[in-house]
């Protein structure tokens, strides 16, 4: 109960909108209160639209865990639940899934999705990093299904390898290593197809440099979105680096920036479809 909320209607959104019981209408987050999210033209509050943090993300209150040492998934189909691994996890089977765990792992890669595999899914873990260079959470190569994660003190949050089917949704990344401008809450070098990343937390405070999303490459991208997250902290929010004929397979919408940023919100190049992004503090538009 405490983490599963509904699509609740809220009169909370702007008075001058036409309201239902589905709520107020609206057309971007800009025009609902900073407790809703406009989605599908009303202002609602969806799973988990409270801002994710330790209380809204990672192992329920009251599980009890069964400790571990690395864990190495070579079974199709696998589930596994309530672990405490202190180790790695490297995943060499398709369609695994691991929920209400803690992961702390002392290695540069602390869950890793190897090449050709599918299916993944993490669902309410800790996943605690060596706090140090060179260190990533969740190596990913497509389809994988991340949510509720509480991830900390790695220098990356998740990495997406060329592949296709990326879901990352109500997460929260704080904590993280800085060195130079490494830091990164999502971040990937290579091509990738149908992601989405919404409703996460990364706060990359007090880091000046690095950026909570990090896109950087020359490959083919496709169908890539970045919605409805909090994003604070490092040398800008989001910084995509792509060839002008990709800008337009990028969506950024309502996405909510701090003002900590060391040179500013965004960093992308033109032609990218922006709507409803906006500072947290006064809700004034980020463009």
């Amino acid at each position: 109960m405490w983490r599963w909320l509904l699509f609740l209607p809220l009169a909370a959104c702007l008075q001058s909108t036409p309201y239902s019981a589905l709520g107020y209408a609206c057309t971007s987050t800009a025009e609902c209160d900073e407790k809703t999210l406009c989605v599908d033209g009303r202002c609602k509050v969806p799973e988990a639209a409270a801002r994710p943090d330790a209380t809204l993300t990672g192992v329920p209150p009251g599980t009890v865990l069964t400790p571990s040492g690395t864990v190495t998934v070579t079974q199709d189909g696998l589930v596994l639940e309530n672990l405490d691994i202190v180790g790695c996890l490297r995943v060499e089977a398709n369609r695994f899934t691991l929920r209400r765990s803690r992961i702390t792992c002392g290695e540069n890669v602390t869950v890793d999705q190897q090449p050709g595999k599918t299916g993944l899914v993490l669902e309410d873990l800790e996943l605690v990093g060596p706090d140090r260079h060179f260190t990533l959470a969740v190596k990913a190569v497509g389809g994988l299904s991340a949510r509720r994660i509480d991830l900390h003190h790695f220098e990356a949050g998740f990495a997406l390898d060329p592949g296709t089917d990326f879901v990352i949704e109500n997460n929260y990344l704080h904590d993280l290593y800085g060195l130079e401008d490494q830091a990164a809450g999502f971040v990937s070098d290579s091509g990738v197809f149908d992601v989405f990343i919404r409703r996460n937390h990364v706060d990359l405070r007090p880091l000046t440099t690095g950026a909570p999303v990090r896109f950087t490459t020359s490959h083919e991208w496709r169908n890539v979105h970045l919605e409805h997250n909090w994003l604070e902290g490092g040398e800008f929010g989001i910084s995509i680096a792509v060839g002008t004929d990709q800008t337009d397979r990028f969506t950024l919408a309502d996405n909510r920036f701090g003002r900590g940023f060391a040179k500013g919100p965004l960093d992308i190049p033109p032609g990218m479809t922006l709507t409803g992004n906006v500072f947290d503090d006064d809700n004034s538009p980020v463009q």
